[in-house]
């Protein structure tokens, strides 16, 4: 037993911790930052990790929490140490020091690749604009697998990081790291596959009637992964030329004052630059400090990633918390920033956003706006895939979760038999169960959306009273609450398929 503090004692106690949180946080994203922009070094990124680690590994913390738990405190000083209780648990599993250095090795081998295409090296977004336009079957499914010498090369080891993330949760008393996450977000594995299922329900009926119009279109009987997104980007396209790329930002920003945000609150720093992932966002000091990374491309599709990362930066520049912990929505939010990520990428679909862009047909976007629906299902589908992988090598860590993966996404999509790329996969080593967000996002954006629209009375876009109502029911509150009760007591019900299979049905 240990003795309790004081609501005075306690408070101080968690000030200084978090003003030390404070400091190895803004050096940890301002090495990100630096890795991603190609001017970083890994070893720096490491030390900041180590030390921060180091620091919540150190007895005194762990004492601390125990101590912080028999207070009886405000709600403010509870809330702080149950997200310094996380911070404690991550410091002793993924934040462990042999953890720290091989992911971080990985992660610099991630970003230095440049994929092998047409006999020369490019980026990868030249790759992924392959897998969306080319007419010709075969250099779509190169395109697909244009990355299978990276992630072969990361099987072995990623192999071991998954192994010593699961033995560190189960020190600490989870059966799996997967478990450890999960329990942050309050989404189990059993309710998360459930949720996938629910949000896959019109998907074989939708991928049936993609597949007959593809091949009625195209004269190609094939189908595989390869051709799921260009079949949907080619039977309604936007053409590129009326989205280019240098007017994006200011296109963006001027779409979502139109949503009622501040523009000091659009403020942030932008650098275009080639990434792993379609668009990043890094906030080395909240709310002051927030950044974006975006690819050096046009067209409607890298419009989109903007509006998702401006979601996460106008988030982040709207918290009005007292402390760093609680400005921080870190463990347990990743579908949650996602969630609001997407509420903002909505935009980028909305028919009367779409009319104010100048060489758009109106019938175009008519049909363009009805797809994107179905879209969202086959992105949701894809995604859960990548969930049931990463969920299957956490539970089996020496199994090859491919041909159950497959055999799921043949019953889903209707695929023929094709032959499986690599199991890994880069996300697994830089965000470790971070996929399920995605899936939320989809969920958690439609549910919210729904609730907005009947809160404000308006339309989705132009609607100035989004961005005050966002504010006032998500985005100032930071890791104030846990995010599935904020969003069952902003909408009225906790999160649900319901809505988002329900679009799919209004757009018919």
């Amino acid at each position: 037993m240990v003795p309790a503090l004081d609501v005075r004692e306690a408070t101080r106690a968690l000030d200084t911790v978090e003003r030390r949180l404070a400091r190895f946080d803004r050096g940890i994203g301002l090495a990100d930052w630096a890795m991603y922009t190609g001017r970083g070094d890994e070893r720096v990124l490491v030390r900041w990790q180590t030390e921060r680690a180091e620091f919540l590994r150190d007895p005194a913390q762990p004492r601390l929490v125990e101590r912080l738990a028999e207070t009886a405190a405000s709600a403010t000083v509870a809330r702080r140490t149950e997200l310094l209780r996380r911070s404690v648990l991550d410091a002793a599993v993924e934040q462990a020091p042999e953890i720290v250095r091989l992911r971080s090795r990985l992660q610099a081998r991630i970003v230095r690749y440049r994929p092998l295409w047409k006999g020369k090296r490019v980026g990868r977004a030249e790759v992924y604009n392959a897998l969306r336009c080319s007419t010709d079957r075969r250099e779509r499914e190169r395109a697909w697998r244009a990355h299978e010498p990276l992630h072969r090369s990361l099987e072995a080891p990623l192999r071991r990081l998954i192994g010593l993330r699961n033995d560190r949760a189960r020190a600490v008393g989870f059966r799996s790291f997967a478990e450890l996450r999960l329990s942050y977000e309050g989404v189990p594995p059993r309710r998360l596959r459930a949720l996938a299922h629910d949000a896959a329900r019109p998907l074989r009926r939708l991928a049936r009637e993609l597949r007959i119009e593809t091949a009625e279109r195209t004269g190609e009987a094939g189908w595989a992964p390869w051709d799921l997104r260009f079949a949907g980007e080619s039977r309604a396209p936007l053409p590129k030329e009326p989205f280019p790329g240098d007017l994006m930002v200011e296109t963006v920003q001027r779409a979502l004052r139109q949503w009622g945000i501040p523009p000091a609150r659009l403020d942030v720093r932008i650098v275009r630059c080639d990434l792993p992932f379609g668009g990043l966002t890094v906030a080395p000091e909240i709310p002051d400090d927030v950044r974006i990374l975006v690819h050096p491309s046009g067209g409607w599709e890298y419009y989109m990633v903007l509006f998702h990362e401006y979601g996460h930066a106008v988030h982040f520049r709207s918290v009005d918390q007292p402390t760093h912990l609680l400005r921080n929505p870190d463990l347990g939010f990743a579908g949650f920033a996602e969630g609001l990520a997407g509420v903002f990428e909505q935009v980028a679909s909305d028919a009367a956003w779409l009319g104010t862009v100048r060489g758009l047909d109106p019938h175009a976007v008519e049909e363009f706006c009805r797809r994107q629906s179905e879209d969202a299902v086959f992105a949701a589908a894809s995604t859960a895939l990548g969930i049931e992988s990463e969920l299957r090598l956490y539970e089996h860590p020496d199994g090859d979760p491919r041909a159950a993966v497959q055999r799921l996404a043949r019953s889903w999509f209707g695929y023929d038999a094709y032959a499986s790329r690599s199991w890994a996969d880069s996300f697994f080593v830089t965000h470790p169960v971070y996929y399920q967000s995605y899936l939320v996002s989809h969920l958690f954006r439609a549910q919210v959306s729904a609730a907005m629209r009947r809160e404000t009375d308006g339309p989705l876009w132009p609607n100035r009273r989004a961005g005050p109502w966002l504010t006032g029911a998500f985005l100032s509150n930071g890791a104030r609450f846990d995010w599935n009760e904020r969003l069952r007591d902003v909408t009225g019900a906790p999160l649900s398929a319901e809505p988002f299979v329900a679009t799919v049905d209004a757009a018919r």
